[in-house]
């Protein structure tokens, strides 16, 4: 199986998260500038926070820009200064992208 992660973040909070996930697992997290591999079974997005009630513009455009027959699943994770997160969001899109997604997701209070 394929595992990647991927992360936008703004003030670093969730850059330290996704290494964190990325160290647990033995996988080098990178930032969302990093392109993906020729496929990918499972991708762990951290979108980072929410601003202006809505997750920051390059985190939904990086989910838009994903290609469903280039990604098997996304399993979300970020943090939030505020306790809402993008998650929702995020989800819709990659729903309308038929991108299925990996239950649980993980968003933390920062």
């Amino acid at each position: 199986m394929t595992i990647e992660i991927r992360y936008f973040s703004k003030t670093g909070n969730t850059a330290a998260v996704a290494k964190l996930i990325g160290d647990q697992l033995g996988i080098t997290a990178k930032p969302i500038s990093e392109p993906l591999p020729a496929h990918v079974d499972l991708l762990l997005y951290g979108g980072g926070g929410v601003y202006m009630t809505r997750p920051n513009k390059d985190a939904l455009n990086y989910v838009k820009s994903l290609d469903p027959k280039q990604v098997g699943k996304v399993s979300l994770f970020g943090t939030a200064g505020s306790q809402m997160s993008g998650e929702h969001k995020l989800a819709e899109l990659l729903e309308q992208q038929g991108i299925p997604r990996e239950e649980p997701s993980l968003f933390l209070h920062a």
